[in-house]
């Protein structure tokens, strides 16, 4: 009878509404006061309450789980979670810790870990995990370079700005062309005052996009941060020009419309 009950539910979990998770926890909850010692239909509910951000009522789905000696890898994170959401770094890292005993190559709950040490300010830590993560992928996100490199950044040791350009320009040879390491990449060099990197990088990007007038239009603003008024005319003359390539249907749309005026009013402005 029991599962067919599981049938019966996470049947209808396809069927219901997507995102309706009042109904889901309704439903499961229903199940629950009829077999309170199932676990899987506890975790179940633990993970609408996380997807519902009701991380208290997650924890004790969880914790129930946990005490109960039915110690997975799913209960572990999911505890991870709560007490991280909560602030609770200590708890936090003492569940993931548990997890990672017992797979010490995960790399979600050592990314999960990572989490834990920025919430705890302990950048250092959380920085040289995300380094351990990167070198174990053949593809990583450009999110955990780009976290890897905030969290060194934030190390406050000697050397730690140039560690974290590093890792973005890693980033970029195995992730070609992301245009969000490529701006976090400039950020991170105009930051530094170090001006004509960041501009090699911007021109990069134009030589790379298709519809250049946006890079052109930052590079312009580089070129004027640093007093070079020429160069950031030339740039938006082309970002206009390639603004003037576009089909008609495009350049009506709203985002496009603010494009131009934002290129015309850099424009005025220089000539005044």
């Amino acid at each position: 009878m029991l599962i067919l009950l599981f049938q019966l539910f996470f049947g209808a979990d396809i069927l219901l509404p997507h995102g309706d998770l009042d109904l889901k926890i309704e439903a499961i909850s229903q199940l629950i006061e009829t077999y309170p010692d199932s676990m899987q239909l506890r975790l179940k509910r633990g993970d609408y309450y996380v997807q519902n951000e009701e991380f208290h009522k997650a924890k004790q789905d969880y914790l129930l789980c946990f005490n109960r000696h039915h110690k997975t890898d799913y209960v572990l994170i999911g505890m991870t979670t709560c007490y991280l959401v909560e602030g609770k770094t200590d708890s936090a890292l003492y569940f993931i810790n548990q997890t990672l005993l017992k797979a010490p190559d995960n790399p979600g709950a050592k990314e999960l870990k990572a989490k834990v040490f920025l919430s705890a300010g302990r950048n250092c830590d959380a920085g040289n995990l995300y380094s351990e993560i990167l070198s174990t992928f053949s593809h990583p996100a450009p999110l955990l370079f780009i976290e890897a490199s905030s969290a060194l950044r934030n190390c406050e040791t000697p050397g730690s700005t140039e560690v974290a350009i590093l890792i973005l320009k890693d980033g970029l040879t195995k992730v070609p062309g992301s245009k969000v390491l490529q701006n976090q990449l400039i950020s991170l060099y105009k930051q530094e005052e170090k001006i004509e990197e960041a501009l090699q990088v911007q021109s990069t990007m134009i030589e790379q996009s298709s519809f250049k007038s946006r890079h052109y239009i930052e590079r312009a603003k580089t070129y004027l941060s640093i007093g070079k008024t020429m160069e950031a005319k030339k740039d938006l003359e082309s970002a206009l020009a390639s603004f003037e390539l576009l089909p008609t249907n495009k350049k009506d749309l709203p985002a496009m419309e603010d494009l131009k005026n934002d290129i015309q009013f850099h424009l005025k402005a220089l000539e005044n």
